[in-house]
């Protein structure tokens, strides 16, 4: 299935408790309740002839931005689109979901896909770096399925996609994001369906 679509995947919330989420976003006979949020950024992807991982990591190497290896590899294994189109991005707190500071980002995550908001791929998240040269300090957080990387001592975390500027250098990498963790001070990028309208 397509990334933009459908989503399944397992999580590990401690050592004794296995949870698996199963989301269908367009598949589903029962469709989710559409909420409108404010368009944050628009962007297009399957923008280049080729279309793959290669053009977008030539484009971003040509505007000097890093782009760290685990990015690189989620990006390799990403599902492009075909043709041109454009899609409409909103950024998002836990507030806007009416929910407590204290939710956890997979209560998040979920309630975000319940209200009709898509999560974003490595392909938007590199189109939005190829447009979004004018990022101030705050670090981009996409609203992801955390994957598994191998973080410090060899252990293993989960990451989601974020964008960062940092002494005078755009960036493209993961931020480490625990399910089971709040974030209740940062903003998340989704995907807003065309079919929605926004106030």
């Amino acid at each position: 299935m397509h990334p933009l679509t459908s989503n399944t995947f397992i999580c590990i919330l401690n050592r004794n408790q296995t949870v698996h989420w199963q989301e269908t976003l367009m598949d589903n006979a029962e469709k989710p309740t559409l909420r409108t949020f404010p368009v944050w950024k628009t962007v297009k992807i399957g923008r280049f002839d080729v279309k793959g991982p290669l053009p977008y990591y030539k484009a971003m190497e040509k505007s000097e931005c890093d782009i760290c290896d685990d990015f690189a590899d989620v990006l390799a294994k990403t599902t492009f689109a075909t043709e041109e189109k454009s899609v409409q991005l909103v950024r998002i707190t836990q507030e806007d979901l009416g929910l407590d500071a204290s939710a956890p980002y997979h209560k998040f995550n979920n309630v975000a896909v319940k209200s009709g908001l898509i999560r974003p791929n490595a392909e938007i998240a590199s189109a939005l770096r190829l447009d979004y040269q004018e990022q101030g300090d705050e670090d981009c957080l996409f609203g992801t399925v955390p994957v598994d990387r191998y973080a410090k001592e060899g252990a293993i975390g989960r990451f989601i996609l974020r964008l960062s500027y940092s002494r005078g250098k755009l960036s493209v990498g993961m931020s480490y994001c625990p399910w089971d963790c709040a974030h209740p001070f940062h903003r998340f990028v989704f995907v807003q369906p065309s079919e929605a309208t926004t106030k």
